[in-house]
């Protein structure tokens, strides 16, 4: 007996047969559009920005002089040592931009204990850091001359915020002629 399907109650095999080929070629289609779109667009690569934190007191080397917040480490010279010209100095930081100031000054007291400020030399240096938010090294020279023996070398970096001086160290020292 052959019993005929009405489109009414459940439509006929071949309606079903094409819709889902239907089906499968948007699906198969959109999948190589997907492809070629993804293959045909500029390979550029990722960029993983790492936030290195602060060293703790007991990571921090201890032949180094620290800033306040420890950006800045200077590593030479060392407190109250004497140095002459040209001073090589010596550290780590992660300031902004990469860019450290690098100060000598000669302190003379007056005796009504007055202090005066000169400043000796002043360099602006680059800090290899590997990317930004890391430490790096830095190296300084500065050539000067005085006649003062007490001297002050300052590292520090410029707040982006106003200029203002951040993340000083400030190393004492006796300077030899």
């Amino acid at each position: 007996m052959f019993v005929r399907r009405s489109p009414k109650f459940g439509g006929h095999h071949k309606d079903r047969t094409n819709l889902r080929w239907f089906l499968y070629g948007m699906l198969f289609g959109g999948v190589i559009i997907f492809a070629l779109l993804q293959w045909s667009r500029p390979k550029t690569p990722v960029q993983l920005v790492i936030n290195t934190p602060a060293p703790t007191e007991a990571q921090k080397p201890e032949e180094f002089s620290w800033s306040d917040g420890a950006n800045i480490g200077v590593s030479s010279p060392q407190e109250n040592i004497s140095v002459r010209s040209p001073l090589l100095v010596k550290g780590t930081a992660r300031v902004f931009e990469n860019v450290l100031q690098v100060r000598l000054k000669s302190i003379k007291k007056d005796k009504k204990g007055q202090t005066t400020e000169e400043i000796l030399a002043q360099e602006t240096v680059e800090v290899k850091a590997p990317d930004v938010g890391q430490y790096g090294p830095f190296e300084a020279r500065l050539e000067f001359e005085t006649n003062n023996p007490n001297g002050v070398l300052e590292v520090f970096s410029l707040s982006p915020k106003d200029g203002a001086e951040i993340n000083k160290v400030a190393i004492p020292l006796t300077l030899d002629q």
